[in-house]
């Protein structure tokens, strides 16, 4: 009797376990923006693990804002381990990517020469050899670049927080998959 009992509270550990999985959300400091904390100390050691050319603060941006798309996404998931890894979404990089062209482009001085298709190039996390990879990065920032441009316009005009932006970038990531 003892061993079906065993049995039946392994079985339910097995199976509840996903749905029950622990993370820490935190709120990063220079960004104000909620994400899982896993998410973000794994996520920039990929990211510079896994692609070089990728500068420290490109990859510590995406970083950020890949886990805060995670984070948005596993709101909207019945499973909140989704939060844990901004890979995780098929979104999340490309928004990443994206925002911190945004980011770049407001710190600026002078905007005129900040193209959003080339910070997009320059900050997409891709094996740099594979030819078709680079052709599929390039379309997708040149779709990218006249919404984004549009919505850096729209930014302090039309005062958008950041979830506001996050649902208007999501929507030209959408466009341009």
């Amino acid at each position: 009797m003892h061993i079906s009992i065993l049995k039946t509270l392994l079985l339910m550990f097995v199976v509840l376990l996903p749905f029950n999985t622990y993370s820490e959300i935190i709120t990063e400091k220079s960004s104000s923006l909620m994400m899982d904390k896993s998410c973000l100390a794994n996520g920039q050691a990929d990211l510079a693990a896994r692609f070089p050319g990728i500068s420290a603060e490109n990859a510590n941006y995406v970083a950020i804002y890949g886990c805060f798309c995670a984070y948005k996404a596993s709101q909207k998931s019945l499973l909140p381990a989704a939060a844990a890894d901004f890979r995780n979404d098929r979104n999340c990089i490309p928004y990443a990517v994206l925002r911190n062209a945004i980011r770049y482009k407001m710190l600026s001085k002078n905007t005129a020469g900040v193209d959003i298709q080339a910070l997009c190039m320059a900050s997409y996390p891709y094996d740099v050899t594979d030819d078709s990879k680079k052709e599929d990065v390039s379309a997708f920032c040149t779709c990218a670049a006249a919404p984004v441009a549009t919505l850096y316009s729209q930014i302090k005009p039309l005062k958008l927080n950041e979830e506001q932006i996050y649902e208007k970038l999501i929507n030209s990531v959408n466009g341009c998959r």
